[in-house]
Formats: structure tokens, C-alpha cells, sequence
């Protein structure tokens, strides 16, 4: 069996990562990769050759929609081409919702709730959540905790709250009560009546303005929910290692903590291996798995996250909840056991190999 990856410009080589993670499993499962990245006009180009010549292929793994748009003779490529047809989420089917609207394919997305919204648009989806690749993380050895650095390490980037407030001021006034009510872009459109809520059905249709809005209340929301998270540990105590691309902007919001510029994919996930916890804080994933959850505890490190009980249920010890304790209470012992557990029950039961086997058996 050979798949055909379709793949694009990506920050800090994160989906490179994840596509690398990919074909490593499936190598291992005997399955050839071809990808065609669409990362410039050149590259475009190239792939618009190869989809229209005699390329083999038996699959078709588009990372975003990515490809979708390819036509020849009038009739998109990959949709026409007869081969089952994937479209690979990492975040919430919304912010791309053009690219893949009235698709033949399959979304695959990594939370339940993008599951509803999809179908909701009368797009076929599966809950496909986030994993890692069993291949690459094998050969990584867990550090004890003995051996690891006290750094409590906060992987995101720089979210403007006030620039986000400002582009809803048109609105704000009618949908204010609605958004501070919302922890999460999927609990706003439950509440303004796009999804269902409940037993009571949609009552808002989901036309392009209503679309503009839920975009930029989830930029906004997760914005607020990453910088009250920086006051609330800076309250704590607990001093962070916040690391990504424009982090240093939050020192105007607290100084507390130190403040690290982005580095690739591969730098980050040794310091992730390093350090004794991971915080994560992302709303709209609340019933699904992030990368920022399966790969810390791939490489044994635990995890601090909200919102964390479709997590604590799939895959159980080492996801902690913010207190105001001043660590989680975990001794050397409990840490490296439930390091250990979790890191095979990472790589037995969420990696690629294990949801690639299972999406391919039901077609």
C-alpha cells in the first residue's frame, strides 16, 4: 500500500514532526509514503505535474485541506481519483472550514466536539485524536526524576487578548454575556445556538458572519485563557519556562516567570524529556487529546492541564489539575511509576501505527 501525504508550510517544523511520526509507523506497518508539499509556487507547481500524471497511490492524507483545490479538466484530483480521502486536523475545523466544505473525504479530528461541528456542516468526520509515532519515541529513554530539572515548562505562543477584544468590538455588545460565560469556542456556539446545546437543536444558521465571530472568539478566549493562566501560576508560585514565539510580550502581563524565545520541534521535545512537568492549556480540546499531552508523556513527563477529564479517563495517573498546592503531590517513586506506565500506554494504545490500523479496518 502506498499513501500520498499532501503537506504545506508549517511553524517550527511541528507538522514536519508529525508527518515524519506518520511514515515512520507506517513503514513499520509496511506501507510506502509519498508526500508532495505545496510550501511555495515552485512545489504547487510540481505537485499539480505528479497528481495529473500516472502517480500510484492507494490513499490520500491531506494535512489542513491542504490539495483539495488541485483541479484538472474541471474535477478536483483527489477527490475524483477514487482513493479514500483524509483531511488531518490539529486544530479546530472552523478556522479552515472553506477548504474542505462539501468534501468527498474524511475529516479526521482530534477532538469529539470537532467531531459534532463538522457534521453539524454536513461533513463526514471521525474522531481521529492526537498521537505520537511509536517508532521514534521507542528508541527514547525516560529521564528519572531524580535526573530531571525543577523547570515547569509552558510550550505556547503569544496571544493578544486586546487585539482580539478590539476586532469584536462591532459585536460585542450582544455576544459579551455569551463569550464570558464561555470557556471554549465550542461552549460559545452552543450558547449563540450554531451547535446543539443539550436536547434543543442548532437555532443559528452558520452563515460567513456567524463563522467571522466564532474565528475570532476563539482566538480571543484562548488568548484570555493563556494569559490568566500565567497570572494564576505567577500567584502560585510556581514559576514557568514559557517558551514560543512572542512569549516576551507577556512580561506586561507578569514578570514572574522566565521567558524563552521558540525553537524547532525537535529542541523543544528534549527540554519537554527534561523537565519535571508540562503545563497545557488550550481551550477547545476538551474531549480529545493534544500533542502538548501525548508527547510529554511519551518522553515520561507529567503533565498540568485544565479541562483535563476526557485525558485523566483514556489515559489516567500523571494529568494534573492547577491547584494552589505548591507542587503536585507526587513522590520520586509515584512520579517514575506512573512515568512508566503512561509512557506504554502512549505508545501501546495512542500512537499513528495504532490510529491508522483502526481507520483503515473501517474503511
Amino acid at each position: 500500500m502506498k499513501a500520498l501525504f499532501i503537506t504545506g508550510n508549517n511553524q517550527y517544523g511541528v507538522a514536519s514532526h508529525f508527518l515524519n511520526g506518520m511514515q515512520q509507523d507506517f513503514a513499520s506497518s509496511g506501507i510506502e509514503s509519498i508526500e508532495l508539499s505545496l510550501h511555495n509556487a515552485e512545489a504547487i507547481a510540481h505537485a499539480e505535474q505528479q497528481l495529473k500524471s500516472d502517480l500510484d497511490y492507494d490513499i490520500v492524507i491531506s494535512f489542513n485541506g491542504l490539495g483539495l483545490d488541485i483541479v484538472d479538466n474541471g474535477q478536483r484530483i483527489l477527490e475524483e481519483c477514487g482513493k479514500p480521502l483524509y483531511i488531518f486536523l490539529v486544530d479546530h475545523p472552523l478556522h479552515l472550514l472553506p477548504r474542505f466544505l462539501g468534501t468527498k473525504g474524511t475529516v479526521l479530528c482530534v477532538d469529539k466536539e470537532h467531531v459534532t461541528f463538522c457534521q453539524l456542516c454536513g461533513i463526514k468526520a471521525l474522531f481521529f485524536p492526537h498521537a505520537i509515532s511509536a517508532e521514534l519515541m521507542k528508541e527514547e529513554a525516560i529521564v528519572p526524576e531524580q535526573e530531571k530539572s525543577n523547570e515547569w515548562l509552558f510550550p505556547v505562543s503569544f496571544f493578544d487578548v486586546s487585539h482580539w477584544r478590539e476586532k469584536l468590538a462591532p459585536t460585542w455588545a450582544n455576544i459579551a454575556p455569551l463569550v464570558n460565560q464561555s470557556q471554549s469556542v465550542t461552549r460559545f456556539m452552543q450558547l449563540v445556538g450554531v451547535l446543539p446545546l443539550g436536547k434543543r437543536p442548532p437555532t443559528l444558521e452558520l452563515n460567513n458572519n456567524v463563522l467571522q465571530i466564532c474565528r475570532m472568539v476563539d482566538y480571543y478566549l484562548r488568548a484570555k485563557a493563556r494569559q490568566d493562566c500565567l497570572v494564576f501560576f505567577a500567584q502560585q508560585g510556581h514559576k514557568l519556562t514559557v517558551i514560543g514565539k512572542g512569549v516576551q510580550r507577556y512580561q506586561s502581563i507578569t514578570d514572574f516567570h522566565d521567558y524563552q524565545p521558540a525553537i524547532d520541534s525537535d529542541a523543544l521535545l528534549t527540554r519537554i524529556k527534561q523537565a519535571k512537568f508540562v503545563v497545557h492549556n488550550s481551550p477547545g480540546f476538551e474531549l480529545g487529546l493534544h500533542e502538548r499531552i501525548v508527547q510529554p508523556m511519551a518522553l515520561g513527563t507529567h503533565v498540568i492541564t485544565y479541562d483535563a477529564g476526557y485525558v485523566k479517563h483514556v489515559i489516567g495517573d500523571g494529568v494534573f489539575l492547577p491547584t494552589s498546592q505548591q507542587a503536585p503531590h507526587v513522590d520520586t517513586d509515584s512520579y517514575n511509576g506512573f512515568a512508566a506506565s503512561n509512557r506504554e500506554a502512549i505508545l501501546s494504545r495512542h500512537s499513528w501505527k495504532v490510529r491508522f490500523n483502526n481507520l483503515l479496518s473501517i474503511g
